[in-house]
């Protein structure tokens, strides 16, 4: 409260990110997890950085995983010839792995020149809904950052 009264807001969030580590120390086990989920993805909502930082590992994780697994996808009639082998994709340029990966986590309608075959379908709804949770977090340390200034 005393950072409060003075306009502190780094001390105030200082203070704050303290006390939640201090009671994850005393928490349940499911509560240490939950809380360092937190502390890590979003520092408990008070550091819209951290979380755009958390947006990118998590999309560049997804990246990865795409651009390492060409076996999972089919290409489309515009996708490059020298990734095709025998009529099937040999390798996926990061690029198009990095716009279909952002296509997933944002749930835009970016087209690639990739389809991804059904064996993707839980990776694909996992990303999905990681890149909501992330979105709203964002939302949420952003507007807290405008309310309290």
């Amino acid at each position: 409260r005393a950072f409060h009264d003075t306009f502190n807001e780094d001390g105030e969030n200082w203070s704050y990110i303290t006390q939640k580590r201090l009671e994850r120390a005393q928490s349940s086990f499911t509560g240490q997890v939950w809380n360092y989920l937190l502390d890590f993805s979003c520092r408990y909502g008070t550091s819209p950085l951290i979380v755009l930082r958390t947006a990118g590992l998590s999309l560049s994780f997804f990246t990865l995983f795409f651009w390492f697994s060409p076996q999972e996808f089919t290409a489309t009639a515009d996708f490059p010839a020298e990734y095709l082998l025998n009529g099937t994709i040999s390798s996926i340029p990061f690029s198009e792995a990095l716009i279909f990966s952002f296509q997933v986590f944002t749930s835009s309608e970016l087209v690639p020149h990739i389809e991804p075959k059904p064996s993707l379908n839980f990776l694909m709804m996992a990303e999905s809904v990681i890149g909501y949770i992330i979105m709203m977090l964002l939302v949420i340390t952003l507007s807290r950052r405008v309310i309290r200034s």
